[in-house]
């Protein structure tokens, strides 16, 4: 992959699934390249968009990350993070997993 370009992440928090895509945006056509995908099922972390059990979505969020980095050749440091509900409430928080 040519360097310099700016790697795009987005996570999708599902109650079935969590899907990552990676992406890149090409210089000449401005266009996003996908260079990596990730999917996971939730295996009961999340009921009805609400988390009912951290670990096992931490698990499969961190699963899907793995496959997507692993196919992009690329470790991802920040992601667009979408996820669903009437209960959902944003706050901009910045934070490091180690």
């Amino acid at each position: 992959m040519p360097r310099g370009e700016e790697l795009i992440a987005g996570l999708d928090i599902g109650t079935t699934k969590m899907c990552v895509i990676l992406a890149k945006v090409e210089r000449e056509t401005q266009m996003p390249r996908v260079v990596g995908v990730g999917v996971r099922p939730s295996h009961g972390g999340l009921r009805r968009g609400v988390v009912v059990n951290i670990e096992q979505t931490v698990q499969s969020i961190r699963g899907a990350l793995e496959d997507a980095e692993l196919m992009a050749g690329e470790k991802v440091s920040s992601a667009y993070v979408g996820i669903a509900g009437e209960h959902i409430r944003g706050v901009n928080s910045r934070g490091v997993i180690a």
